[in-house]
């Protein structure tokens, strides 16, 4: 033991640097660390995103349904999924321009459902009547890093909703079809 001390410590003071191969170590150590850290983050960063759509969507829908219910006047909530923007339209003049909103950097909005039916257009408007309803209608989003929302709006009281998924989506807007005679 004295014999492998004292050569070490002649080692050192000949031959003071590291090696190549503890170097290399190094290295690999440091890059896995960046690497997981780097996987944290853009979890993180994703989850935040999908927050803040929620967020702004329930704003702008609860901002139109309040607006109407105050002015006694009836508006209009678009969507463009073509752009995925989001528009309020205090009036439903035809002259009357949509004030638009994008939604996060990577969001998309994919799909509109409005009451039963699928509407086909990318440029949806969905009616606000002057006590503050709309019909019940769905947004299908997908966030940076292909994560998927599904929300619901309640037509009477816009409570939100987000639903697990699109089987959950289309069960509940199955339930707002009119029985089949």
């Amino acid at each position: 033991m004295i014999l492998l001390a004292s050569k070490w410590k002649q080692r050192s003071r000949d031959d003071a640097g590291f090696t190549l191969v503890e170097m290399l170590v190094v290295v690999a150590i440091l890059a896995l660390l960046a690497a997981m850290v780097a996987t944290r983050w853009s979890g993180v960063h994703h989850n935040a995103v999908a927050e803040s759509t929620r967020s702004q969507l329930q704003f702008v829908d609860q901002h139109l349904r309040q607006f109407a219910r105050s002015r006694n006047h009836p508006c209009l909530l678009t969507f463009d999924l073509e752009k995925s923007r989001v528009g309020k339209q205090h009036s439903v003049d035809e002259q009357d321009r949509p004030q638009w909103e994008t939604l996060g950097t990577g969001v998309r909005l994919d799909a509109i459902r409005l009451g039963a039916e699928k509407p086909t257009s990318r440029h949806v408007e969905i009616p606000v009547d002057v006590n503050g309803q709309t019909p019940t209608y769905g947004l299908h989003v997908v966030g940076p890093g292909k994560r998927e929302t599904w929300l619901l709006f309640a037509g009477v009281s816009g409570q939100m909703t987000e639903l697990n998924d699109q089987r959950s989506w289309n069960a509940a807007f199955e339930l707002l079809q009119p029985p089949s005679l």
